[in-house]
């Protein structure tokens, strides 16, 4: 039987050439933990590059790391898309809190200094009320 080799380029620049048999790819370049989603976010195999991967499954056996990549499906991505929305409404909602917190504190400055203002307004009341 005659396998290919692929050479296959993940995001952050790490280069490898793997054989494909079925839909497992074999290498001795890379340990199955290396194959993470950061390094899946882009993938380029043999000059095409895609952005849609996810392994399936990577082990070690007989000496070389073999793994499974393919396409995310419609609901992975989506899921994807609604856990981002979540974070950027977290992110939100964190940001809001922390401007209503610091107006409230900017609010009870300026309180205090009302008050100040109003015991200097009294003490002056007093010193005009003894001069007329």
């Amino acid at each position: 039987m005659d396998f290919k080799s692929f050479n296959i380029t993940f995001a952050d620049g790490t280069s490898i050439s793997a054989i494909l048999n079925g839909n497992t790819y074999f290498t001795t370049e890379i340990k199955p933990e290396d194959i993470t989603a950061d390094k899946l976010s882009k993938v380029t195999i043999d000059g095409v590059e895609q952005t849609n991967l996810v392994c399936r499954n990577a082990w070690e056996d007989d000496g070389f790391t073999k793994f499974i990549l393919s396409e995310k499906t419609n609901k992975e991505i989506l899921r994807e898309e609604a856990d981002e929305k979540e974070r950027d409404s977290e992110n939100a909602i964190a940001e809001i809190t922390s401007l209503l917190v610091a107006s409230k504190e900017e609010n009870r400055e300026l309180r205090n200094k009302l008050a100040e203002n109003d015991d200097a307004l009294a003490e002056l009341s007093e010193i005009m009320a003894t001069l007329v």
